[in-house]
């Protein structure tokens, strides 16, 4: 390192003898300021955050799996968690489109692969038998344990990619890094305008018109009518109580007209929490007679309504401000929902479902029936209800859940959804 050394001394004392006497050395350039963010490496960003922070807190159980003894049965069940998780987490991966810029989708890449691998690993260990059950989730539980901190790696190469830094310390999951060239304030109204579009898309989908549920006016699944009503009345206050929670937490942005929005949304939700019905229990519900739950659930419904949003809406505030506007464009809950495929693999042939596996667009409600089961899908801007007999099933956009007795199972997913149009996955096992 002695040539090191030499050559900063040289340096330093060529550049004294440039200076005249008594005139400080001239000073340096700042660096150029990051390329400003985009939508695009903003919600890369925020996906990416949030991927890092679950791999990193369900790093703690893996590694305490891995320096056990563990049996049979608590592998296998290892190995379904470490399944389930994989499934839900992969998702904010799925739709992902290449940035261009290398080391950005070089680290999607390697993250795809990774969960593939896992994907695979856990798979094959749950078909694997009991007896090899141990050998299968032991890898499983390395592969957590041994990899570096997701969110400390993602930190990293944030900093070192000056076209992603700026998206990055903007994303609402990501902890911004330090960047000169940035203030905080850029940042502030992109979290404001995140929840803001977060909590008026979820008000604006309130369901308020519990009696045309099909389990409520279709006389063939009446008897499910008390589960449907009684759980529109017990979970009412359920998304009321999450945007309350969010929008408390959003902090003001000094945009008069904007704070004063959120404060009168939150004060409508907030005033209709107070008069939703309090302390009645499911099983409760379930015992009253039928008109009786009609008569609460309508009473509920209207008092829904008043939390919705109301004109001039958000995007009417937002547009009044050119800042605030930009910041709602690079906010990943404003984008506009992606538009649903043309066409399912099986078009709108519902007659394809009675394999027991297809993939079926549905505008607005229809009968299905698959392996033998019939049901009814229906539609709304806030997702699918998918009623039989005597059960009812409510799925949220990217939303799959099943029902089925002992001899049959009906798996619904619901892929995509624009307006009163959604793509399903149906399959009965």
């Amino acid at each position: 390192m002695r040539w090191l050394a030499t050559a900063v001394v040289g340096l330093g004392l060529a550049g004294a003898g440039c200076a005249p006497t008594g005139q400080a050395p001239p000073t340096q350039a700042s660096p150029p300021p990051p390329p400003p963010a985009t939508q695009q490496l903003v919600r890369w960003s925020d996906a990416m955050c949030g991927t890092a922070k679950a791999i990193d807190s369900a790093r703690p159980s893996a590694v305490q799996f891995a320096s056990s003894t563990p049996d049979a049965t608590r592998a296998d069940a290892f190995i379904r968690e470490v399944a389930t998780w994989v499934d839900g987490t992969s998702k904010q991966l799925q739709d992902l489109k290449p940035t261009g810029i290398e080391p950005v989708d070089s680290h999607t890449s390697k993250l795809r692969t990774w969960f593939t691998g896992l994907e695979k690993k856990s798979v094959d260990g749950m078909k694997a038998g009991e007896a090899d059950k141990v050998a299968h989730a032991g890898p499983l539980a390395q592969e957590f344990s041994t990899s570096e901190p997701a969110e400390a790696g993602l930190s990293a190469l944030a900093e070192r990619t000056p076209e992603l830094v700026a998206s990055y310390n903007v994303a609402p999951g990501c902890t911004p890094v330090r960047q000169a060239g940035q203030d905080g304030r850029e940042r502030d109204l992109v979290l404001w305008a995140n929840i803001m579009c977060a909590t008026t898309k979820e008000l604006s989908t309130l369901r308020t018109d519990p009696l045309a549920d099909p389990a409520v006016s279709d006389p063939r699944f009446q008897r499910a009518a008390w589960a449907s009503l009684g759980t529109y009345i017990s979970s009412a206050g359920s998304p009321l109580s999450d945007v309350s929670t969010q929008l408390s937490s959003v902090k003001p942005i000094g945009i008069a007209e904007a704070d004063a929005y959120q404060a009168a949304l939150l004060s409508a939700v907030q005033s209709a929490m107070a008069k939703l019905p309090q302390g009645t229990s499911s099983t409760e519900l379930f015992q009253l007679p039928i008109d009786q739950l009609k008569a609460k659930a309508t009473e509920v419904a209207g008092i829904l309504a008043t939390a919705k949003p109301k004109e001039p809406g958000l995007d009417a505030i937002v547009a009044k401000d050119e800042k605030l506007k930009a910041a709602h464009g690079l906010a990943p809950s404003c984008e506009s929902p992606q538009q649903t495929p043309a066409t399912a693999a099986n078009g709108t042939d519902l007659s394809a479902c009675q394999s027991g596996k297809c993939q079926v667009q549905i505008t607005g409600s229809a009968d299905v029936t698959a392996g033998g089961h019939t049901f009814k899908v229906s539609v709304s801007s806030a997702g699918v209800t998918v009623t039989d007999a005597s059960r009812v099933l409510n799925l949220g956009p990217g939303g799959q859940g099943s029902f089925g007795d002992a001899t049959k199972t009906i798996a619904v997913k619901l892929v995509s959804l624009t307006g009163n149009a959604a793509i399903v996955d149906i399959t009965a096992s």
